[in-house]
């Protein structure tokens, strides 16, 4: 298949008219396997620039947009992307699954950006929404992470790790699985280190 020439013609075709919802996807597609994410961001930019606010070039461009600055690590470019991108989801019923995206993308970007508790709030409703995302192992490790590094609440952590890994021996990622069952001994070693504290304290108050 002679991808560059597709490219080509993806390109002419968008700069003649934003509008076209399959050359867009294709083209971003395309970029996106070939790990050309800056060009991604300006085809897309390009064409949300040409028609502002347009139903059309929204459905196509904002999440490939968002998901090349998210994995360029320009978080903070990508929050403002992934928001817009959950509000086209909802007004054009884009499915589940893109809004799983969407939300996640938007807690990754708050995580990232330091925002932590925006962050929980995002994975949290990706956990409890309404179209299946409780065995999301993505949301799940990443709130697990967030309980054990900022909020101090490691048995909590483990909790939610534990689902992660149930989530996905499922899938048999190894890959995925090898960091969280790591996050889940250091949460363990952790609380049993908190517990043991909480015990000398309890032993000396007792003395006293």
């Amino acid at each position: 298949r002679d991808e560059p020439r597709a490219l080509r013609c993806y390109r002419k075709s968008l700069r003649l008219s934003p509008r076209r919802v399959g050359a867009g996807k294709e083209c971003c597609r395309l970029l996106a396997e070939a790990g050309r994410r800056e060009e991604v961001v300006e085809v897309c930019e390009a064409a949300l620039e040409a028609l502002p606010g347009d139903a059309e070039v929204e459905r196509w461009a904002l999440l490939p947009l968002a998901l090349a600055l998210s994995e360029s690590g320009d978080h903070r470019r990508a929050i403002p992307a992934f928001q817009r991108s959950i509000r086209v989801c909802r007004r054009d019923g884009l499915g589940a699954e893109m809004e799983r995206r969407c939300w996640e993308g938007l807690g990754l970007g708050y995580h990232e950006d330091g925002r932590h508790q925006s962050a929980a709030k995002a994975f949290e409703h990706v956990l409890s929404a309404p179209w299946g995302g409780s065995q999301s192992a993505f949301s799940l490790a990443r709130l697990a992470a967030i309980h054990s590094e900022h909020l101090l609440d490691h048995q909590g952590a483990l909790a939610l790790r534990r689902r992660a890994l149930d989530a996905l021996n499922g899938t048999r990622d190894n890959a995925a699985a090898a960091p969280v069952a790591m996050g889940a001994a250091v949460d363990l070693l952790n609380q049993s280190r908190k517990l043991t504290r909480i015990g000398a304290k309890g032993a000396a108050a007792s003395a006293a």
